[in-house]
């Protein structure tokens, strides 16, 4: 088994240097980790109460029909190409030859910085878990200083713990598998009940499914599109296990089911959750956003439990939500590590170093990148939801343009599919339903602020963090990057002795020529006039 994926990474051209010890239980649960339905939903309520109870609702159902387009589109890519690099590397093989280099830098950076503004917003939404702790029984009131040094606190830990050893991630997994459904149990269970207990009656289902209250001064039609930011964001890292395809057993089949059942999970278990929530949320949500504790769905509790049940659910919740941290600062250092390994970082040679199968200078530099990002959230609450569109702008790029090239632009014979592959014609429609769904929400919905009158204290800067991180990464590519990124290299010295006729890629004819010469060229340009394990 390992063999056979190590030889499959030979053929793409690199030489196996992590340890593959994640199998299909683990990468699942990484997967579905990265997604943690509860935690997520808790750090990004407020995002969902703009529109009533539709907004809870169906403006979490419905989008996840197009997240999940997106899923099953990026799960064919990964059962046929399985590579930490994933999504850059895919751009790469599937663009035109005089735009391949560029673009692939551009997703590379994008990818990168939408999973670092994951390691941004997931590590700060921990940090108002963590404080509105005390203020469930008490007075106090958390400042942003204290925020943002939990923040740092639990970003530098978790960069210490992954840099160590894998198996204590890979351990965990199964604690995050039940810790989800647990959760989720938990929730679906006591908030009805504790209510009830009050003697206060559950909200209708008309007020669930039909409630259109619009606390913006948008017409509701938008007010209600601005919702699907929540489950946008919570599934905003729906790409991390993928950068596991090195450390995976199996990984053309294990890779594409964790992405799938984590995503298929994260749909129905977070409509149940949310309507739930719908079905015990006091109508006066001014009540709920204002919140003297700061975390609106720590009030909504409070309001439903007795203090200590809502503080044990917190705690629960707070200790998840560090783990789901620590699930995305794993994934960001592999990609990360691969952008170095094909020499498109600035002093590459560092960061695609590898110390007992762990890139740890790779992890070093995104956990410093998140802390220096994070500082934004001092500025103020705009400043911060520009941090937290991060992953939802740059990831949702890094999406789209693989998707796009490899079912839109490159020609049909380029793509071998793996074991999981929908067939041409659902291929197709599914990837378009992902490329109309993604160019959307890039474009226009993440940019869009809350209000209609804007003004620099309610302004949305997320186009102007995200533009600033695409257009740099161009810059750098005509400036500098050029001279050293040639799209991915080759860094597998030899492939005699392999079976270069793996099921999912087909192998130049050179191939055997290229044995033959035992070529240690690092790079395409040099290498494809003998052997192009890109043309797969």
């Amino acid at each position: 088994m390992t063999q056979t994926d190590d030889e499959l990474l030979m053929n793409m051209g690199y030489k196996p240097e992590l340890k593959r010890q994640f199998g299909l239980i683990e990468v699942s649960g990484f997967s579905l980790s990265l997604m943690s339905v509860v935690p997520g939903i808790t750090a990004v309520f407020t995002d969902s109460l703009s529109a009533g109870g539709v907004g809870l609702s169906w403006g979490w159902f419905i989008p996840c029909i197009f997240i999940m387009c997106v899923a099953l589109s990026i799960a064919e890519l990964s059962s046929s190409m399985p590579t930490a690099g994933g999504l850059f590397w895919w751009t790469y093989k599937f663009s035109p030859k005089k735009i391949n280099r560029p673009l692939s830098m551009l997703v590379a950076y994008a990818n990168i910085f939408g999973l670092i503004g994951s390691i941004c917003s997931i590590n700060n939404g921990f940090a108002g878990m963590i404080l509105s702790l005390p203020a469930i029984e008490g007075d106090f009131e958390p400042s942003k200083f204290h925020k943002y040094g939990v923040f740092c606190a639990a970003t530098i830990t978790q960069c210490l713990i992954s840099s160590l050893d894998t198996s204590f991630i890979n351990r965990s997994q199964w604690f995050m598998i039940i810790g989800n459904i647990v959760l989720v149990v938990l929730f679906c269970i006591a908030l009805p009940v504790g209510l009830t207990s009050k003697g206060i009656k559950l909200n209708t289902a008309k007020f669930v499914f039909g409630d259109t209250t619009n606390i913006t001064d948008w017409q509701y039609g938008w007010s209600w599109l601005l919702t699907w930011m929540a489950p946008i964001w919570v599934i905003s890292a729906i790409d991390g296990c993928i950068h596991l395809a090195e450390e995976a057993t199996n990984a053309a089949s294990v890779v594409p089911f964790g992405l799938i059942s984590s995503t298929l999970f994260t749909w129905i278990f977070g409509f149940a959750v949310m309507c739930i929530v719908a079905a015990v949320i006091t109508h006066d949500f001014d009540h709920i956003i204002n919140s003297p504790t700061g975390q609106p769905m720590a009030q909504i509790l409070m309001d439903t439990l007795n203090d200590r049940w809502a503080l044990g659910l917190m705690i629960f919740m707070t200790i998840y939500q560090y783990l789901v941290g620590l699930a995305i600062v794993t994934a960001t250092c592999r990609l990360t590590f691969s952008v170095g390994r094909d020499n498109a970082l600035p002093y590459s040679k560092w960061f695609k170093k590898v110390h007992n199968g762990i890139p740890v200078y790779a992890n070093i530099l995104d956990c410093v990148i998140a802390i220096l990002i994070g500082l934004l959230v001092l500025i103020g609450p705009e400043a911060a939801q520009a941090v937290f569109n991060i992953p939802v702008s740059s990831s949702g790029l890094s999406w789209f343009v693989p998707i796009f090239m490899r079912s839109f632009v490159a020609p049909e014979d380029d793509f071998n599919p793996g074991p999981f592959y929908m067939g041409r014609f659902w291929s197709k429609f599914v990837a378009f339903c992902a490329c109309v769904y993604l160019f959307f929400v890039v474009a226009v919905l993440a940019n869009m602020p809350m209000t209609k009158h804007v003004d620099k204290t309610n302004m949305n800067y997320t186009v102007v963090i995200n533009m600033a991180i695409w257009i740099f990464s161009l810059v750098y590519y005509y400036c500098w990057g050029h001279r050293n990124y040639h799209g991915p290299q080759i860094t597998v010295e030899t492939m005699e002795g392999a079976d270069v006729e793996h099921p999912m890629v087909k192998m130049p004819s050179k191939a055997k020529e290229a044995n033959d010469l035992g070529s240690t060229d690092s790079t395409i340009s040099r290498l494809e006039k003998t052997v192009s394990p890109y043309q797969v």
